[in-house]
């Protein structure tokens, strides 16, 4: 399993580079999907979410497809899953992101599809990779009132958790 997991995305050349090494291919030769779903309930503005975008488009992949995982059913993002490189997994609300990682049934795929596919992570992309998301520790490190939520399940596929400084 080969993972880039980010705070925010391919944001330099070494990012990139590690990412094109990850793949083991140039970067026109990389087919990409984006999957912006965690970003879907975030409020304000969101130039993080559009730079992100222009940052992939200035790596000059052969392709960049968008799926969302809860605006289209299975048989619409399954296929360009399938036929990606990578799977880049947009920041955003990582609760949301989970939800749809198991509503959608993509988290008992993926593990079958990152046995030749690269997993990017931004933000709460990288984030659900770990075993939970701790809303106690989530409130002390940000402050935010996550009170009444459990513990989350996540993909529990690195044995380390992610958080970052905002």
């Amino acid at each position: 399993m080969k993972l880039l997991l980010t705070s925010g995305g391919i944001t330099n050349s070494s990012i990139a580079n590690s990412l094109f090494d990850l793949v083991g291919k140039k970067a026109e030769d990389i087919s990409l999907v984006f999957i912006p779903t965690a970003s879907n309930t975030e409020q304000g503005d969101k130039s993080w979410f559009i730079n992100d975008l222009i940052n992939l488009k200035n790596c000059h992949f052969k392709s960049i497809a968008i799926a969302d995982i809860s605006a289209v059913e299975e048989d619409i993002w399954r296929p360009q899953f399938e036929e990606a490189d990578v799977l880049f997994f947009e920041g955003g609300n990582t609760y949301h992101l989970m939800q749809w990682i198991n509503k959608s049934g993509l988290i008992s795929m993926l593990p079958d599809l990152l046995k030749n596919k690269v997993y990017v992570g931004s933000s709460a992309g990288s984030m659900v990779m770990c075993k939970d998301i701790t809303p106690k520790i989530e409130m002390g490190l940000y402050g935010e009132d996550i009170s009444g939520i459990e513990n989350i399940p996540c993909l529990n596929l690195v044995n380390f958790f992610t958080f970052y400084r905002i």
